[in-house]
């Protein structure tokens, strides 16, 4: 009888410790969502910076009311990144294309052109530059608009909405070395820098990854601070 609870032993010892470790793991976890939160994240607007960003909405036959916004500040947003993410929100879904442009007012021809075609889900949806091979040089301000196509007959009845970017060199962030420490951190970083898209998409990209509610708060406060309280996640 004795032998028998020696043998089981071990067993019950492995069980607490293997329990032990659930338990810390989730504790950790916590913890750095939490510390997410705290952080204070606040966005420094560019001495420079101009107003900028345009926003649409249509109102459409079932009187539901399309709203289209860039996720961009409303004045020339900054990235570090020669192809960046960008990001747009729209308030339903819809079945129209929906087109996206770059331009450069120095060029004729638009720097960048692409048209999504089929049903488009209510949400933040990205667009990947390197998707495409698109490069943004240092120096130049970009605007970039998001175009709902209402009638292709007419398209002057597009939904737009628009925003700009200017690509900055390394060096003005971190004198040009990586960035350390968690998610929140480098958010926090960026955010305090000025440098929007970075900011923006770092959070988003681990959102998608992750589904944090706490990075999800994070990047509510970001989006409420330029003045898209209608993109906050509900």
């Amino acid at each position: 009888m004795k032998s028998k609870h020696l043998l089981t032993l071990p067993f019950f010892c492995a069980s607490v410790v293997f329990l032990s470790l659930i338990v810390v793991d989730r504790n950790s976890q916590a913890a750095d969502e939490a510390s997410a939160t705290t952080i204070p994240f606040s966005y420094a607007q560019p001495g420079d910076a101009l107003p900028s960003r345009v926003g649409g909405s249509s109102r459409g036959v079932s009187g539901a009311k399309l709203q289209v916004l860039v996720m961009a500040p409303d004045h020339t947003g900054l990235t570090t990144r020669e192809q960046p993410t960008l990001y747009w929100y729209q308030s339903d879904p819809t079945d129209n294309d929906i087109e996206i442009t770059i331009v450069d007012d120095n060029q004729i021809n638009p720097v960048f052109e692409t048209k999504l075609s089929g049903s488009q889900q209510a949400g933040i949806h990205p667009v990947s530059l390197k998707d495409f091979n698109v490069k943004l040089k240092e120096g130049i301000e970009y605007r970039w608009f998001v175009a709902v196509i209402t009638d292709k007959t007419q398209r002057s009845t597009d939904i737009i909405t628009g925003g700009t970017i200017k690509r900055i060199n390394k060096s003005k962030l971190n004198n040009g070395a990586p960035l350390s420490g968690t998610i929140s951190d480098k958010v926090s970083i960026l955010a305090s820098k000025g440098i929007w898209y970075d900011a923006i998409d770092t959070l988003s990209a681990e959102i998608d990854k992750t589904g944090s509610p706490a990075l999800k708060e994070t990047r509510n406060k970001l989006l409420t601070q330029v003045g898209l309280g209608d993109a906050v996640d509900k």
